[in-house]
C-alpha cells in the first residue's frame, strides 16, 4: 500500500506543479476575462430545441479560479493518455442540449468549462464536480474541479456515467468514510485550500 500511496501523493503533487505553471493559486481571480466568456456562452442558444445556458454559483466560482488556463501535456499518463486542457467555456457553448440532457440525468444542472485534448468537453455541474463527454460518453472526473483536473494531468482512469446518472466511486483511502473523497482529492484541498 505504500507505493500506491507514494504514487498518488506524486501524481498530485505533479497536478500542483502543473497548475501552477499553467497560473493558478489558491486566490486566482481571471475577473473580466472569465466574466466575458461566461456571457459569450449564455448568449449562445442551442440549434436543438432553442435550450438556453444557466449559470450557477458553482460555475461562476469555477471559471472565475481557471478561466483561461491550459495545460500542453501529452503522452503516457498513470493509467491513460494525457491530454492537454484548455479551461475557456466557449468551447463547449454550442452543446447546450447535448449538457442539458446529462443534467437532467444526474438530477442537476451543468455548464461547460473547457475542453479536454481535441474532442472531448469539460462541464461542472451545480455541486461543482467535474465531468466530461467524448465520443465514448460522459465520465465522472471528481467531487471537485481540482480533483477532477488531478485526474486529467496525472492521466487516471476516469468513471464512466451509467445511463442512470450513477458512476463507480473514485478509490477512497483507508479509515475515511464514503463521502470522504478520493486521497489524491484530500491532498489537492490540502495544498491549494
Amino acid at each position: 500500500m505504500g507505493e500506491g500511496e507514494g504514487r498518488t501523493g506524486d501524481a498530485v503533487r505533479s497536478a500542483v506543479a502543473v497548475l501552477t505553471g499553467a497560473g493558478w493559486h489558491p486566490s486566482r481571480d481571471a475577473g473580466s476575462e472569465a466574466l466575458m466568456a461566461i456571457l459569450e456562452t449564455v448568449s449562445t442558444v442551442g440549434t436543438r430545441a432553442g435550450v438556453r445556458w444557466e449559470l450557477f454559483p458553482a460555475a461562476e466560482r469555477a471559471l472565475r479560479a481557471f478561466h483561461g488556463l491550459e495545460t500542453v501535456a501529452c503522452g503516457a499518463g498513470v493509467e491513460v493518455a494525457v491530454r492537454g486542457i484548455s479551461i475557456d467555456p466557449r468551447e463547449g457553448r454550442h452543446a447546450s442540449q447535448t449538457f442539458h440532457d446529462f443534467g437532467a440525468r444526474i438530477g442537476c444542472r451543468t455548464f461547460p468549462l473547457g475542453i479536454h485534448g481535441e474532442e472531448s468537453l469539460l462541464a461542472v455541474d451545480e455541486q461543482s464536480r467535474l465531468f466530461m463527454v467524448n465520443h465514448g460518453g460522459w465520465w465522472y472526473l471528481g467531487d471537485s474541479v481540482l480533483a477532477g483536473l488531478a485526474v486529467l494531468i496525472e492521466g487516471r482512469r476516469p468513471k464512466r456515467v451509467r445511463e442512470d446518472g450513477s458512476w463507480e466511486p473514485m478509490e477512497v483511502t483507508q479509515g475515511h468514510g464514503s463521502g470522504a473523497g478520493t486521497e489524491a482529492e484530500a491532498q489537492v484541498r490540502d495544498v491549494f485550500g
